[in-house]
């Protein structure tokens, strides 16, 4: 019977702590953008979806969710918070937290470039027309751009596909397990994506 009862206990006490620790942080923040050039984001597991508007500073919100860990405990991840640094006019973002999935929804300027370094999960880009640098491990890369406002695009995935809509000068190459694209415009941005497993999506919002 005691016996019954510890084991009653210590389930308990095992469910809190994971209800606890299970809870979901949403950062927010607002950085000046007019002395920057370039937004770098590094993000282990999760999303990031951009949006480029008519705006003066970059809005970031990070949804952070923790992953179980060990046993039946999750991650701790109450102290989460967005790391800022500037060098050269790059700010550098991330929420560096172990074990954890952050899904990113950030709002640019027009004048910014991007750089993005995801591990595993999905990156959505909407009405990019600036330079941009990505890289990611597992996943997908989606963007919707201007051909015209470029002049070179080169996407590659190691293993997997490279689909293109609305594209003019455009050479797309297949290999034994992957997929890679050149794109030429009349433009000056550059975009350069490499996706190790999983698929690139480009559209022409122009055609």
């Amino acid at each position: 019977m005691k016996k019954a009862i510890l084991a009653t206990i210590l389930l308990g006490m095992f469910s809190s702590l994971s209800v606890s620790a299970s809870e979901e942080v949403n950062l927010r923040n607002t950085y000046n953008a007019s002395d920057l050039k370039v937004l770098s984001i590094t993000n282990g597991v999760g999303s990031i979806r951009v949006e480029v508007a008519d705006i003066s500073s970059i809005e970031v919100e990070v949804a952070v969710e923790p992953t179980t860990s060990y046993f039946f405990f999750e991650s701790d991840i109450s102290d989460a918070e967005i790391s800022a640094s500037t060098n050269a006019g790059e700010l550098a973002l991330e929420v560096p937290v172990d074990d954890s999935e952050q899904n990113w929804l950030v709002r640019i300027p027009k004048h910014l470039g991007l750089s993005i370094d995801l591990g595993v999960g999905d990156v959505d880009i909407s009405n990019i027309n600036q330079n941009v640098t990505a890289n990611v491990g597992v996943g997908e890369f989606s963007a919707t751009l201007d051909q015209n406002s470029f002049k070179s695009l080169d996407a590659e995935a190691g293993v997997g596909g490279v689909s293109l809509s609305g594209f003019t000068n455009s050479e797309n190459e297949s290999h034994l397990v992957g997929n890679s694209a050149e794109i030429s415009g009349e433009g000056s941005a550059k975009l350069s994506v490499d996706v190790g497993v999983g698929g690139i999506n480009l559209k022409n919002q122009s055609e």
